[in-house]
């Protein structure tokens, strides 16, 4: 079976990351994955920071750190796959959106001045993904169960106290998906999650598709409580 990461960070666009893509793709590479997503914060900070840029100016910074990745996963054999973790300003929550590409970004601007609910509407017509990741960390809201396909129940985050049970009790009792991913922000965290697949997962639309069907395994480490 096919090892993909679902949840992967990279320095040079997500400010609490400490591993660059380069080395990113080296360390899935040595852990034996198939794939990654690359889901680098989407935050109105991140755009508010340059409010002279154009969308589309907007738009290829934030792709920075996926471009990085993916051409250095064409030299290792590593697919890399574009997601993003996507946060509104109407609260602290973090959504993992899964079938994006740079062309669905620039129909959408500024999706972080919209609400959940908004953005529901925009995955529906798109085709999207929505899960909400870590959802039992302090501080998150735990979000009405038709605005999500479904929930991050295995965060493999080892400096957080995801509370991963509870998410996954959550997820079971209200009828929503669970995927699992690493939330690889530094070395030590690559390859603690991710979910395994027949099929090779090569772009964000096939993995949609995938994570719609059902049709995948969860990853998980025991370095993770």
């Amino acid at each position: 079976m096919y090892k993909t990461d679902l949840h992967v960070h990279t320095k040079e666009v997500s400010a609490c990351a400490w591993i660059t893509a380069p080395e990113v793709v080296a360390e899935y590479k040595k852990a034996g994955y198939d794939s990654i997503v690359i889901t680098n914060h989407c935050t109105a900070s991140f755009f508010d920071r340059h409010p002279e840029l154009s969308w589309e100016s907007q738009v290829d910074r934030y792709l920075k750190g996926y471009w990085i990745a993916q051409e250095c996963g064409k030299e290792a054999g590593l697919h890399v796959v574009l997601g993003m973790e996507l946060t509104f300003r109407e609260n602290r929550n973090d959504y993992l959106i899964y079938g994006i590409d740079r062309e669905l970004l620039l129909r959408h601007p500024f999706p972080c001045d919209l609400t959940l609910k908004q953005f529901r509407g925009i995955a529906d017509e798109e085709g999207l993904e929505i899960y909400q990741a870590h959802p039992f960390r302090p501080h998150m809201t735990i979000m009405p169960v038709k605005y999500l396909d479904g929930m991050e129940i295995y965060n493999g985050h080892t400096k957080h106290s995801s509370n991963n049970p509870a998410a996954e009790v959550y997820a079971r009792i209200n009828g929503l998906k669970g995927i699992s991913g690493s939330d690889c922000h530094v070395a030590e965290n690559a390859g603690t999650g991710g979910i395994l697949t027949d099929e090779s997962v090569t772009d964000s639309h096939q993995l949609a598709t995938i994570l719609k069907s059902g049709r995948y395994e969860l990853i998980r480490s025991d370095r993770v409580l």
